[in-house]
């Protein structure tokens, strides 16, 4: 007898979606009770990792609502395909009723027309299909009458819609709500799209609803005029039944604020003089489109629980142990079971033969999830991306991927070399979405073991991720669209400070005075900001409030302030500064972020010995348009980044002193550092020493006959191995060079570098300078 056409979509649309929805499903099919009346309820445009809207309340509907309930779902690549162009808005009436239409049963005589938020009050009885059955051919509009949201929200229990409708019946009454509002006579009655019912042939014969009402409002009132065409005049609907609505207004949506985008109302109501439409006679109803059909059986939930049970076995019997804190930071073993649920998550409610394609490794995260996809019985398609896999071969693998799921190593992160290989992929993603951001159609991407883990700095700097807990040890989200990045960054108010720095008063982050003789604290950090590929421009001021005399004097007892400028772990810029230099001093850095020196978050630290404060006046970073490539690296002194023991005296204006000791015999670690990491290449480190403290303390070692022997032994370390070294004698009469060559090659290429300096002998020696430079590329 009844189709009744409702649409929506899964993004809680105004107040309490989830409560009204369920009530008003609930006691529409409560009032259905015909063998072929059905709901159709069209899900236009939900993202398609989300259930449709019916599917996220299914637990709440009644078996009536659940039995007569048919879901058409309508995906987000139609609307962008067809429609996206044409309005600002996200869910289309006409569309979404006019494709229920078209699918509707053919034995149902009527086509209601309504939302989810109405609750139909029989007049007389307990069915609507009994109270229409009689009724003559034409179209008729039913009063709609206010439930005030306390009552519905409050009052109404949704799983016992008989109840519902006897309470709304008599409160209409009790609590004075029942004030039928008149309109125009093409409507009948104000709100006439909450109550429309229409012949089912009549909607065919005359093409639905206007196609062209894209913009919001007045498509019930359009449809209302082109029917009085037909049958002279709206039918009263009002003996018997009412709609009462529940009211939603406390939160204003876009269809309900102030001044929204309206459709023409001279355009599709004035102007209106005929009942057809026949410029959309072939097309109404997304007549060519395979529409998909949902049913509440729950076996779209039912088929991921017996997917899991399939492939997880044996059962987890313990607790799986991780640590999510300072020191585990690429060290917990990512468990591949553990991770397969929130994995198989993410495509559970994909349309039918989604295509993935998996970067990475494979081994058992693999196997696994490729088990559960079919087992999941969706028709999901699983491509891998091999190493040996062609350029051409790889650009069709990723032109016909749906989603990316990229493996960063389960259960052990991939060494840096592989990381290396996986990043060039990503570079290769990453471009390929750029044009698809251009058309409105990007596709996730999915990281796994990305949380806690050099994985996440790679996917975080590429992708827009979601913050998801560790525990799922997944990132996922979609690639950073680079013409929305903004061309210039202003970054003070990312910038952070350790106890070592202050926030002044004016909001500038800066440096705290340190004693004489302190070492160089790190007081200021930030801002973390995430660059894609690109060039870029750091430019920095900075001042302190150090006198012009005191900040000579300073300078000549070797006091500074460093700045280092890092893209993840890579240093990309280091400078001391002296306090005279800092009194009016301006930074600026053009680096590259590219394949050479990888991705990572942008790093700015400041540290400082000085006797006064050092304070950030701006930052920012600009994209700029110079070439992607990375220069070769300049000469780096890596004397005032490296971390110093207490076998250091502290810093003059000739460098830095180390310590002499009572026992001839025995190195002492004097400095350690500083973390970096360089590029594929050869490279030398050159360190000048001279003995004693100063440029007196030499002659009077030599006058008192003090000519204990001094050395120096300058160690370069991966973290895992060392890469070379060297010791030298320190000349007693002059300055010491030691040349250190050393080669980055495949297996320490990504790793962080430390450069270690040991000291033995009686008396003070003093470090001028330790510079690394590259002098090669390696063949």
């Amino acid at each position: 007898m009844i189709s009744l056409v409702l649409y929506g979509r899964n993004d809680n649309y105004g107040y309490n979606l989830h409560k009204r929805a369920a009530l008003s499903l609930n006691c529409m099919a409560e009032v259905l009770t015909g063998q072929d009346d059905e709901i159709l309820f069209v899900d236009y445009n939900t993202p398609d990792d989300f259930p449709t809207f019916p599917e996220a309340i299914q637990d709440t509907l009644t078996a009536s609502a659940k039995a007569k309930l048919r879901i058409l779902r309508v995906r987000p690549e139609v609307h962008r395909r067809l429609f996206a162009k044409k309005t600002h808005l996200i869910a289309l009436e006409p569309i979404s009723r006019n494709a229920a239409i078209r699918r509707s049963n053919p034995n149902n005589r009527w086509i209601l027309s309504s939302n989810t938020d109405m609750i139909f009050v029989p007049r007389e009885g307990r069915s609507l299909t009994d109270a229409v059955a009689g009724l003559q051919d034409g179209f008729y509009c039913a009063p709609r009458l206010e439930i005030p949201e306390t009552l519905w929200e409050d009052q109404f229990d949704r799983t016992d819609p008989a109840r519902v409708i006897e309470l709304t019946r008599e409160w209409g009454w009790r609590y004075h709500l029942n004030e039928v509002v008149y309109g125009a006579d093409t409507i009948l009655y104000d709100g006439p799209g909450d109550f429309q019912l229409m012949l089912r042939e009549d909607m065919f014969r005359y093409q639905g609803f206007h196609e062209e009402m894209l913009r919001g409002w007045h498509v019930d009132s359009n449809i209302s005029k082109r029917l009085c065409f037909v049958h002279g005049a709206v039918g009263d609907a009002a003996p018997f039944v009412y709609g009462y609505h529940c009211d939603h207004t406390r939160q204003i949506t876009a269809m309900h604020k102030g001044g929204a985008v309206e459709n023409s109302l001279k355009t599709f109501i004035d102007d209106v003089t005929e009942p057809g439409i026949p410029e959309q006679a072939d097309v109404w109803g997304l007549a060519n489109e395979e529409i998909e059909e949902v049913i509440l059986t729950g076996r779209t939930q039912v088929g991921y629980a017996a997917a899991l049970d399939k492939v997880l076995q044996p059962r987890l019997e313990s607790p799986i142990l991780s640590y999510y804190k300072q020191g585990y930071f690429d060290k917990n073993p990512a468990h591949a079971g553990h991770i397969l649920p929130f994995l198989l998550d993410l495509f559970v409610n994909a349309r039918s033969g989604h295509r993935i394609l998996w970067v990475g490794p494979r081994g058992q995260m693999y196997d696994l999830f490729a088990s559960a996809l079919k087992a999941l019985g969706n028709g999901h398609v699983i491509e891998t991306w091999d190493e040996n896999v062609p350029e051409a071969d790889a650009q069709a693998l990723i032109a016909r991927a749906d989603t990316f799921v990229v493996n960063f190593g389960v259960p052990e992160i991939l060494p840096e070399d592989e990381m290396s290989g996986l990043l060039e992929k990503l570079w290769d993603i990453d471009f390929a979405e750029q044009t698809r951001h251009e058309e409105g159609r990007p596709r996730r991407v999915v990281a796994l073991n990305a949380v806690h883990t050099s994985g996440e700095t790679i996917i975080t700097s590429i992708v827009d991720c979601a913050k998801t807990p560790f525990s799922c040890r997944l990132r996922h989200g979609f690639v950073k669209s680079r013409k929305h990045m903004p061309a210039l960054i202003d970054a003070r108010e990312k910038m952070m400070v350790t106890e070592h720095g202050l926030v002044l008063a004016d909001g500038r982050p800066a440096t705290r005075p340190q004693q004489a003789g302190s070492p160089i604290r790190d007081a200021i950090y930030g801002p973390y900001l995430h660059l894609e590929f690109g060039s870029f421009r750091l430019d920095v001021e900075l001042s302190c409030d150090i006198a012009e005399r005191d900040a000579e004097q300073q300078t000549r007892e070797g006091r500074f302030a460093r700045v280092a400028l890092k893209v993840g772990p890579r240093l990309i810029f280091a400078r001391p500064y002296s306090a005279t230099e800092l009194r009016n001093c301006k930074i600026s850095v053009d680096f590259a972020i590219s394949r050479q020196t990888g991705l990572g978050s942008l790093e700015f630290v400041i540290g400082s010995n000085l006797a006064g404060s050092v304070a950030v006046d701006s930052i920012t970073v600009t994209r700029t348009d110079g070439v992607t490539s990375a220069a070769d690296m300049a000469p780096l002194n890596c004397l005032p980044l490296a971390s110093i023991t207490d076998a250091v005296e502290g810093y003059t204006a000739s460098g830095l002193v180390l310590r002499g000791g009572d026992e001839l015999e025995g190195r002492r670690t004097c400095l350690y550092g500083p973390y970096i990491t360089l590029p594929k290449g050869a490279y030398s480190l050159e360190a000048v020493v001279r003995s004693g403290s100063s440029d007196k303390t030499m002659p009077l070692q030599e006058r008192f006959g003090r000519q204990d022997r001094s050395e120096i032994f300058i160690d370069v370390r991966d973290g895992e191995q060392g890469l070379a070294s060297v010791s030298a004698e320190v000349d007693r009469m002059g300055e010491t060079r030691l040349l250190l060559p050393f080669n980055v090659g495949e297996e320490s290429n990504g790793k962080l570098l430390e450069f270690v300096v040991d000291a033995s002998g009686r008396w003070p020696v003093t470090m001028k300078s330790l510079v690394v430079r590259k002098i090669a590329e390696r063949p």
